[in-house]
């Protein structure tokens, strides 16, 4: 889903010793890219006199082809020598759980365990969990490959208190090309621990960086690992889930975004598929430790509410909302409503429409088209 999302990019200039200054800045929608495939195109920069910068970018979809990644690699070794810069797969990773951490040995109190991840150069921190040694995260990360034979994933658990190391264990990613859908789903053994039963549970999944649309990986891939979530229509109200959620339109693109975002939530339910358009980047969703690992299974935690006409009775909505601070503008993308109370006594329908405004001045009113004749409207309109 690239509609209303922008690439934001600033030229600086490094000046050592003191803060770098910014010498122009300048966007571009994605969405460019994702109807042409690639994009080759100079840009004037803003808030200066004279400059432009000239992008090259490549709308890449996500393949469980394993086979493909030999001529992912050779193309991208061909587009630069020096191509540790370049990726030919992202991994995601959903770091879900642990269970027999050690504890103090003197006063037996439980440990305040957080985790470090780092693949290559990128690196990122769980949240800490206080006191427990069965702490669940529910943390999602995502790294780019640069190629998955050479590399290896590294894990280390870390109490926080006393800051020092409880355990740890190493992911090579090769083992991920000979399992089914480049998907591993389990329990990891932690070493270096002073407890021998200490473990962590990961759902580890692997994607192949490809220009090349692949419908059936693409459909397969959609149902089987992609969370659909829709919001409560609440005033002044946007659940983060929904940015990166699935909306109707045809299927046209499925990427990787520009900007990937953390997807945190909370109770378990099978997902259903509720949209046609492919969303923009997939998500793993979290587990569920007390239930068996299915590969065929997709487990999303939720808000408890299940009311499908939302906490109000009157049905959910579906909104991206996004401020560059750079252009100092608010974009929102109204996606779509589901079950809207009929106003029609005739046929029991609607005809909606959304009207959006800032407060407290109620400014710069923003409406969106009419959908005659539905309880369920799609717009799509930034």
């Amino acid at each position: 889903m690239s509609n209303g999302q922008l690439l934001d990019i600033e030229v600086r200039d490094e000046d050592p010793g003191s803060k770098d200054d910014s010498i122009g800045t300048t966007s571009l929608p994605i969405s460019t890219a994702a109807e042409k495939g690639t994009e080759d195109t100079w840009l004037p920069l803003e808030d200066v006199k004279t400059g432009r910068i000239n992008l090259k970018l490549e709308w890449m979809y996500l393949s469980k082809n394993a086979l493909i990644l030999e001529k992912t690699i050779k193309e991208m070794e061909k587009r630069n020598q020096q191509s540790n810069e370049l990726s030919s797969c992202l991994l995601m990773v959903n770091l879900d759980s642990a269970r027999e951490l050690p504890r103090a040995k003197k006063t037996m109190s439980e440990p305040s365990p957080y985790v470090k991840l780092s693949l290559g150069q990128s690196k990122f921190e769980s949240g800490i969990k206080a006191d427990t040694d069965e702490p669940r995260w529910e943390q999602n990360f995502r790294f780019l490959v640069h190629n998955p034979n050479l590399q290896t994933l590294e894990l280390e658990v870390w109490e926080s208190k006393s800051k020092t190391r409880i355990g740890n264990l190493k992911v090579p990613l090769k083992n991920l090309l000979v399992e089914p859908d480049l998907i591993v789903d389990k329990f990891y053994n932690l070493v270096n621990s002073p407890s021998p039963k200490a473990q962590v549970r990961m759902r580890l999944c692997l994607r192949v960086l490809t220009s090349e649309y692949n419908q059936a990986d693409i459909e397969e891939e959609e149902e089987e690992e992609t969370p659909v979530e829709t919001l409560e229509s609440k005033e002044s109200s946007v659940d983060p889930v929904a940015q990166q959620s699935a909306t109707s339109a045809d299927k046209t693109a499925k990427a990787v975004p520009a900007v990937v975002k953390k997807v945190e939530v909370v109770k378990v339910e099978k997902v259903n598929k509720v949209s046609s358009k492919l969303p923009e980047g997939q998500l793993i969703p979290p587990m569920d430790s007390s239930t068996p690992i299915k590969d065929s299974d997709v487990r999303q935690r939720k808000s408890p509410s299940s009311n499908q006409g939302g906490l109000y009775g009157r049905g959910r909505i579906q909104i991206t909302l996004r401020y560059s601070t750079q252009r100092q503008n608010l974009v929102a993308v109204v996606h779509k409503c589901v079950n809207l109370i009929p106003c029609d006594t005739d046929d029991n329908l609607a005809d909606p429409y959304i009207k959006m405004y800032l407060l407290p001045d109620k400014s710069n009113k923003k409406k969106t088209t009419i959908i005659k004749n539905t309880l369920n409207p799609v717009w799509d309109e930034t």
